[in-house]
């Protein structure tokens, strides 16, 4: 039975070639453990927004209250008036925060987001969508709450 071991190899190997870490999807950027590794800067999942996050008190704790600081950054000189809406999702369990965060706007570009909250350890990814003229493109920041 030489085919099993082959087999077997050949299912190891395929496994093992996935993506390179630290890399994801246009608009999402590598996973952040909750409590360090601010701020994140990436860019929107169409590229036309640079979207930086920061928690304002330095780090997110599981079943605690977390307020957000959102800069956004158009890449084209052209302006306009934007809208910015954040959320986050764990995926894993598909579902959302029990929570519904505000948006409020500092000056140009930057936002105060008060009411996030994740209330369960796991991989959580912050959504941020910012829209302009009806195209809405969305920056993802996945944290490791633990």
């Amino acid at each position: 039975m030489r085919i099993l071991p082959i087999i077997a190899l050949g299912s190891i190997l395929l496994c093992s070639c996935g993506e390179e870490e630290g890399t994801g999807a246009p608009g999402e950027a590598p996973a952040v453990p909750a409590a360090e590794g601010w701020p994140v800067t990436t860019a929107t999942d169409g590229g036309s927004y640079t979207v930086t996050v920061n928690p304002v008190a330095g780090g997110i704790e599981q079943n605690k209250h977390f307020a957000l600081d959102v800069t956004v950054v158009p890449k084209d000189a052209a302006g306009g008036e934007f809208t910015v809406k954040v959320d986050a999702d764990m995926p894993a369990h598909r579902h959302g925060m029990n929570t519904q965060p505000e948006v409020a706007g500092k000056e140009a570009g930057r936002y105060q987001v008060d009411g996030m909250l994740f209330h369960m350890a796991g991989e959580w990814v912050i959504m941020v969508d910012v829209t302009r003229d009806g195209k809405t493109e969305r920056a993802s920041v996945p944290v490791n709450v633990e």
